[in-house]
């Protein structure tokens, strides 16, 4: 819990590290109070912010897979070789995809660890200044 005092009544309030940020009427004068953002948080949601939008991005972004089409009977190149490459570009478009899907998972496994570090944080500065 963040305790911080409002700035036109001087009230003590308490508000949950969730609601840092956030403006939400004071309970003893009814005047609009602006949560604090405690220190090392705004970084840490501009991180947050930045995953999110990648992650949005990425899932979002139109893919186009080009299918090259073989004759292999007017082919040089014998049919085991063209299965051969077939082969290689699944496994390859398999990789990539692969490579980005733990891409976005360690970007939010970072995010949560971050997180819970910054809970821990603030955790132990309340128990310090309690």
């Amino acid at each position: 819990m963040m305790k911080f005092n409002c700035p036109h009544c001087e009230a003590a309030l308490k508000v949950p590290e969730s609601k840092a940020g956030i403006e939400q009427p004071c309970p003893a004068c009814k005047e609009i109070v602006k949560a604090p953002i405690p220190i090392g948080m705004e970084s840490l949601n501009v991180f947050i912010d930045e995953c999110e939008q990648e992650h949005r991005e990425f899932v979002e972004q139109p893919r186009e897979v080009p299918v090259a089409q073989v004759d292999a009977a007017k082919s040089r190149v014998h049919p085991k070789v063209l299965e051969f490459c077939w082969w290689v570009s699944i496994i390859v478009v398999a990789l990539v995809i692969h490579a980005a899907i733990m891409q976005v998972y360690v970007k939010f496994t970072i995010k949560r660890e971050l997180n819970k570090a910054a809970q821990d944080v603030q955790q132990q500065l309340d128990s310090i200044f309690q």
